[in-house]
């Protein structure tokens, strides 16, 4: 990084993985632009140098949480999470307990080894009348096949991590009950409601990283930096991101979660 003189970072890491990314940020001091992690970042490891351009779990967790109240039948929502026991799973887990409540949700953690199949049947059998995974992709897939062989009624949610093109294959079989929550995005302009993938936040970044770039030319690392940080394009009309930023201690505060319904929302 330092012989070629690499003046940020561009980071599609996941949430298992940002962390060592962060610190190659931090140790040259450097800007690392995240575009796929959505966990909860430790604040030692941003310092400064963390831009996160999609929403955090926080708003993740706050919708998935009102998915559920909506999709309850019951005074009391009562949903079966399958969860993986990794940072994101486990962090996303915790944020959607503050927001709906302990004892409204049955959690199983999921490994290779688990028996979904058990756990799907256990879990109806305590109540659970719908079910959100908080996975990533392989994950998502196996637990997709096996509630479809017991469970063809009870909707089920899927967050981020699992996004992959199975989700196109679900929508072109005209698979029902299955939901996605995802950063939302804005690149179609005769249907802005579609899932679009995270692709978009990469292509903003370079971009952000160019205008930055171009402002401050001839001047130092530092300089450069605080341009990123005071990157704000929320009343421009003419600027070459497709989203809109803000960041306010390393968060896109213009950034959001939506709940798509696969069989209308996926391209």
């Amino acid at each position: 990084i330092s012989t070629n003189n690499v003046i940020a970072v561009v980071a599609a890491n996941t949430s298992q993985t940002i962390e060592a990314c962060l610190e190659v940020g931090q140790t040259f001091n450097i800007p690392i632009l995240i575009t796929v992690a959505t966990n909860k970042l430790d604040d030692n490891l941003k310092s400064n140098i963390s831009f996160r351009l999609l929403a955090d779990n926080g708003k993740q967790a706050k919708i998935i949480s009102d998915w559920i109240r909506n999709k309850s039948i019951n005074e009391k929502p009562i949903c079966g999470i399958l969860y993986s026991p990794t940072k994101y799973g486990y962090n996303l887990l915790s944020s959607i307990r503050s927001e709906i409540g302990f004892n409204n949700i049955i959690p199983f953690s999921i490994s290779t080894t688990t028996d979904l199949v058990g756990s799907l049947k256990y879990g109806q059998s305590l109540g659970a009348n719908s079910w959100v995974s908080l996975s990533y992709l392989s994950e998502s897939i196996e637990i997709h096949v096996k509630k479809t062989k017991i469970d063809t009624i009870n909707p089920i949610l899927f967050s981020d991590g699992s996004y992959g093109d199975w989700i196109n294959v679900l929508n072109k079989n005209n698979v029902k009950n299955i939901y996605l929550s995802f950063p939302e995005t804005y690149i179609n302009e005769d249907r802005k409601d579609l899932v679009t993938g995270f692709g978009v936040y990469g292509y903003d970044a370079y971009n952000i990283i160019n205008d930055c770039l171009l402002n401050k030319i001839g001047e130092s690392k530092t300089s450069f930096l605080e341009s990123i940080r005071e990157f704000d394009n929320t009343n421009s009309n003419s600027n070459t991101t497709i989203q809109k930023y803000k960041f306010v201690n390393g968060e896109n505060v213009m950034s959001k979660f939506k709940i798509y319904n696969i069989n209308e929302d996926v391209p």
